[in-house]
């Protein structure tokens, strides 16, 4: 394949999948990365929620994954929860009755679409 055989190909239908639920599966910590904001690098941890198989009528399993954001410690250095009430870390434990992530696996989620300024995705409805 060249980039001047490169052909329109039938994407992912979003909408079908708004609405649906599924059982939280996975909670799992992720590296620690570099990312660029403008400003210079700075350091990133997130929390990586994901669901267990949704499949469609054609028998595709997908996942679906939320990403939340951690906060560094100023005096510390370590990541963690935000205090912030306003933080998706914390609309989510609150939603969802829990203190620690860990305790959302087995908790069903209803799928969601989003639409952002960096396009439309699936994730997951609590509150936001």
């Amino acid at each position: 394949m060249s980039i001047e055989n490169l052909k329109t190909v039938q994407s992912f239908d979003i909408d079908k999948y708004d609405g649906v639920r599924a059982k939280i599966e996975k909670v799992e910590l992720s590296p620690i990365e570099m990312k660029n904001f403008g400003e210079g690098d700075k350091e990133v941890q997130q929390i990586i929620i994901t669901t267990s198989n949704i499949a469609d009528e054609n028998e595709k399993a997908i996942n679906i994954i939320e990403y939340i954001s951690l906060k560094k410690d100023i005096e510390t250095g370590e990541f963690g929860i935000p205090e912030n009430s306003k933080s998706k870390a914390q609309k989510m434990l609150k939603y969802f009755k829990v203190t620690n992530f860990k305790d959302l696996i087995g908790k069903e989620v209803r799928v969601c679409k989003k639409v952002t300024d960096k396009g439309t995705f699936l994730g997951f409805h609590y509150g936001v």
